[in-house]
């Protein structure tokens, strides 16, 4: 099992299931960049995780998740637009994935193809 550690989330698995809980109970889990980066790794992490046969996700404290960060997103200002990428969250874990273990680019490959054709060319 990979070691999640994480600035926004508390992960933890309890046999096939991992349980991802928004941690920023100061802000009702709003998601800022970081929280969305960390949400990116995981997810992708958790692709190619066959020990994971499911996943729930909960926020911490009296509320899920408000959303966006709307004071983050002021702060920031024209630096607030996330990078453009082909698949979103899916084509930066994937990328983020084959780089760090390139046996796994021909799964990824495989995948992207079945489960969405459109993005064939972007890998």
């Amino acid at each position: 099992m990979p070691d999640y550690k994480y600035e926004t989330l508390l992960v933890e698995q309890d046999g096939s299931v991992l349980t991802v809980t928004l941690n920023r109970p100061e802000r009702l889990n709003a998601v800022d960049r970081t929280m969305h980066r960390e949400l990116e790794e995981v997810f992708g992490e958790v692709a190619f995780d066959g020990t994971v046969s499911a996943v729930v996700v909960t926020g911490s404290g009296r509320g899920f998740c408000s959303g966006g960060d709307v004071r983050a997103m002021d702060e920031r200002g024209s630096e607030n637009v996330l990078e453009q990428r082909p698949m979103g969250a899916m084509g930066l874990a994937l990328e983020e994935r084959s780089s760090r273990h390139p046996d796994h680019n021909e799964a990824a490959r495989s995948f992207v193809e079945k489960r969405a054709p459109e993005y064939k060319g972007t890998l």
